[in-house]
């Protein structure tokens, strides 16, 4: 389901000219899987895997047996491969080399020699060189910044983030409300819904996966902010915080030591949290009312309920009965998320076109789960995990007379409520408010006909 990101890439290396292309992304998110895409209908291509090692000799010697099995010739030193590269490039080869951050890891010399050859001829041959990495800091200095040894030579530069809910629910099986729920707690992380087994219940899978000793993914987060951070205790204790609020603003996150600032911006560039404000605020670059939320449902899930009870799980005991009844609370927390990924794509045919700035709304005490402003319309609309009620149409139409009021808009509101179920009593008395009701199931059809 990386349509997108195939389709750039695939214009990229129809290029007739040298092209360096930086792909990176945190771990798991498929990097590996989108270039053996990539690569299966080219002809001359090659994919070099680069392992963990301790010196350059055993990297080396792994480059080496993946050479001969491709047909090409062993290299025994750096600048054999560099060599190897520029004779690749004279024919017009795909070169992608996997983990490339461990290459530096192991010879730091590497990338500007990299940069050397790059200079001198790679860049006039016909190349297609792709670069992969997973430590996002490392690749980011490597090919970002103006003093970096790639900046300026590196041609497309793609990074690989989760997937949202309209490319990730092909994981999971189910009516639209059950795929709602399954990505509210494995999320859209390749490696994490790809092992979701949808024979299985969600409280099955939880202890499968997650909440049980030796459970494939009980101690997946750690690992990601361990690699990517020197001490992974602050951004847990920020995680942990987060993951218990639907946001928080920069003055309520706390860590022991120092200010949390940096430790969000590592944060954010790994895809785990973004900052967000009311799609309303003039200045969206510095709005005044921003918060910080776990932009990642798997990490949202984990730290709410697995990291503090990571000592029950050691001693055996059961914490899925815990988390599923909080179920209706959590599944509250990430409507907010849920609906950004999905209702921007399908807000034409709910009745407003082109949003161009959407989001959660809040002022004061009043919170809306999505607000978008589009081109004809602005729309408004709230999810709840019960059968609708009275109750919920009135207050979205009291919520919508309180935006009008707080934003001073006199223009049309397009209100959608949706819930698990309603009567038809009460879809009568909705429109006569000015509300649509949708069932969840029933975004299915919207959602299917752009996912075509």
């Amino acid at each position: 389901n990386r349509v997108k990101e195939l389709k750039t890439l695939r214009n990229v290396l129809g290029s007739d000219k040298a092209q360096l292309i930086l792909l990176y992304g945190r771990r798991r998110v498929g990097k590996t899987s989108l270039i053996l895409k990539l690569l299966s209908n080219v002809e001359k291509a090659i994919y070099l895997y680069t392992p963990e090692a301790s010196t350059m000799e055993q990297l080396l010697e792994t480059y080496s047996s993946q050479l001969v099995d491709a047909g090409l010739d062993e290299v025994s030193s750096y600048r054999d491969f560099l060599n190897l590269l520029s004779w690749l490039g004279e024919y017009e080869w795909v070169v992608a080399i996997d983990e490339f951050q461990r290459l530096y890891e192991v010879y730091k010399p590497s990338i500007s020699l990299l940069q050397d050859a790059w200079d001198r001829n790679l860049s006039r041959s016909k190349i297609k060189l792709i670069l992969a990495g997973s430590t996002v800091g490392l690749i980011e200095r490597i090919g970002l910044r103006a003093s970096a040894p790639l900046f300026g030579r590196v041609t497309c530069m793609l990074k690989v983030k989760p997937m949202s809910y309209i490319d990730a629910r092909g994981f999971y099986a189910g009516n639209e409300h059950v795929k709602f729920i399954c990505y509210s707690y494995f999320g859209g992380t390749p490696a994490y819904a790809s092992r979701y087994n949808c024979n299985l219940t969600l409280r099955e899978n939880i202890e499968r996966l997650v909440s049980s000793i030796g459970a494939p993914l009980l101690e997946e987060p750690m690992r990601v902010l361990s690699e990517e951070t020197r001490r992974a205790g602050p951004y847990c204790e920020i995680m942990s915080q987060l993951s218990r609020h639907r946001g928080l603003p920069l003055s309520k996150i706390k860590v022991r030591r120092g200010s949390p600032t940096e430790y969000l911006a590592t944060l954010m560039r790994m895809d785990l949290i973004e900052k967000i404000a009311p799609p309303t605020e003039r200045d969206l670059v510095r709005p005044r009312r921003a918060i910080y939320r776990i932009s990642d449902m798997f990490f949202n899930f984990w730290f709410r309920y697995i990291y503090p009870n990571l000592w029950k799980i050691e001693l055996g005991k059961s914490i899925s009965k815990e988390i599923l009844d909080d179920q209706q609370r959590y599944l509250s927390h990430t409507a907010e998320k849920i609906l950004s990924e999905t209702l921007p794509e399908i807000g034409a045919q709910l009745g407003t076109y082109g949003i161009y700035s959407w989001g959660p709304w809040w002022h004061k005490e009043i919170e809306i789960d999505f607000v978008g402003i589009g081109e004809n319309n602005v729309l408004l609309a709230e999810l709840k995990w019960s059968k609708l009620s009275i109750h919920d149409v009135n207050e979205l139409a009291a919520k919508a007379e309180y935006f009008r009021e707080v934003e001073n808009w006199h223009g049309p509101l397009n209100q959608v409520l949706i819930g698990l179920s309603y009567s038809k009593s009460l879809k009568h008395y909705a429109l006569n408010k000015g509300v649509k009701l949708y069932t969840v199931d029933e975004l299915k059809p919207l959602i299917d006909k752009i996912s075509m």
